[in-house]
């Protein structure tokens, strides 16, 4: 989850973290996190598949018995997230999650993706152009690219996109 404004705390397992605009948190499964929020926030999400018990949705220890973990989870702070995660573990299934914003006019051309892209248009509308075929995006679209693929996205009036790159 990236937190595209707003301010908190998040707590993950026991460490306490402050939650600023940019902020990325890492919650995989066996997690025990809490966030509190103390202003106005917008957060752009991706939710995985669930392993093991495949239960419909988060548990809680006073009804389901305590987590088993699987990996650290972990947070990366608003004012140091530049680009790729660090260190994001074998088991993270991104290695990037970030916001983009398109000004009038602006347009991300792109050489052959590297890796698997997934496009979510948060506001304005863009129109992406994938291998000679072209759409027009608007709010709650979302466009899966995989690697190998060459595209370009242009906003006309400008727009805010999620960017995750697995």
């Amino acid at each position: 989850m990236q937190f595209t404004s707003g301010r908190g705390e998040v707590w993950l397992n026991c460490q306490v973290f402050p939650v600023t605009p940019n902020t990325v948190v890492y919650t995989p499964m066996g997690t025990v996190h809490r966030f509190q929020m103390f202003t106005d926030f917008d957060n752009v999400a991706m939710v995985t598949p669930l392993e093991r018990q495949k239960r419909p949705i988060h548990i809680t220890v006073e009804e389901d018995g305590p987590p088993v973990p699987t990996v650290p989870g972990f947070v990366v702070p608003g004012e140091q997230k530049r680009g790729p995660f660090a260190q994001r573990g074998a088991r993270c299934p991104l290695s990037e999650l970030s916001l983009a914003e398109l000004a009038a006019g602006e347009a991300v051309d792109g050489a052959t993706i590297p890796a698997n892209e997934h496009w979510a248009v948060v506001t304005g509308s863009v129109r992406l152009g994938v291998d000679g075929l072209e759409v027009e995006l608007v709010p709650g679209d979302v466009a899966l690219l995989r690697a190998g693929t060459r595209r370009r996205l242009a906003a006309e009036r400008g727009a805010r996109l999620a960017l995750a790159r697995e």
